[in-house]
């Protein structure tokens, strides 16, 4: 039974995650990230003419651009709660803190994307290599995954930043590892074996196998078994970001301090 309580505290929070992350500073800083790097797979889909690389470097710069630009407001948006004073109203209501922080982060995530179209017109301006999909519904129900693995990584970054120490660096550290590992601009079967390891138990890894199974036209079998690892991968990231909103929760209530 759907607890409507819950879904009006989601949307409330995506709204007013809407509504405060309306920066045009912050969305120009989001084209800067982008473009260069899509720039950068332009030049290599020009060079190489292979056009399955240039259709998962295209997924994966938009990936790209989605995480990069939402980790950090994701990652500082309990921090921010707790600097502005405003985390207290978080836990008088009877919506869990994970609904309402998985609202903020599905707003961050959607200012993502809007900022990554800047990467996607620079391809389309500077490549003429053309697309190839052999699998076009999975392709697009692989590339939705992918997006949607992103909320549990935002919904674990956040907790994260308020119980690390040394918050500002430990988001400059968690980004770049984060999207190595997704396999946004290498796929996970070319990565070092030692980088190779952790993409086994990261779901956006796996949403980014689908995506290369659906271009190259692997079984449908396959690419169905990797879609379902992503998502039990998915329920445990849930699991632990959860887990750790209860402990920054529990801190709050012991101490009494809504500053942290």
């Amino acid at each position: 039974m759907i607890e409507w309580g819950y879904v009006h505290a989601f949307v409330g929070s995506y709204t007013k995650g809407l509504r405060e992350g309306r920066d045009f500073d912050a969305f120009l800083m989001g084209l800067a990230t982008g473009v260069p790097t899509a720039a950068v797979v332009a030049w290599v889909a020009n060079s190489r003419g292979d056009e399955v690389i240039f259709t998962y470097l295209c997924v994966g710069v938009v990936l790209f651009g989605v995480w990069n630009g939402a980790a950090f407001r994701t990652g500082f948006s309990l921090e921010t709660e707790f600097s502005l004073g405003t985390f207290g109203p978080s836990l008088l209501t009877r919506a869990p803190l994970f609904v309402i922080l998985a609202g903020r982060v599905a707003a961050d995530l959607t200012l993502g994307l809007v900022a990554a179209i800047g990467g996607v017109l620079t391809i389309a301006a500077i490549t003429d290599v053309p697309l190839q999909v052999a699998n076009v519904p999975l392709f697009a129900l692989s590339a939705v995954f992918g997006y949607v693995t992103l909320l549990c990584l935002g919904l674990l970054l956040s907790p994260l930043m308020v119980l690390s120490r040394e918050r500002s660096g430990f988001t400059n550290a968690v980004r770049p590892f984060a999207a190595v590992i997704s396999g946004f601009t290498f796929a996970a079967p070319v990565l070092p074996i030692g980088l190779e390891v952790f993409t086994w138990f990261w779901p956006t890894a796996w949403a980014m196998r689908a995506v290369d199974g659906s271009i190259r036209g692997a079984p449908w079998g396959e690419i169905a078994g990797q879609l379902a690892l992503g998502v039990l991968l998915m329920v445990v990231f849930f699991g632990f970001a959860q887990a750790l909103l209860r402990v920054v929760e529990r801190k709050v209530r012991l101490s009494g301090d809504l500053a942290m």
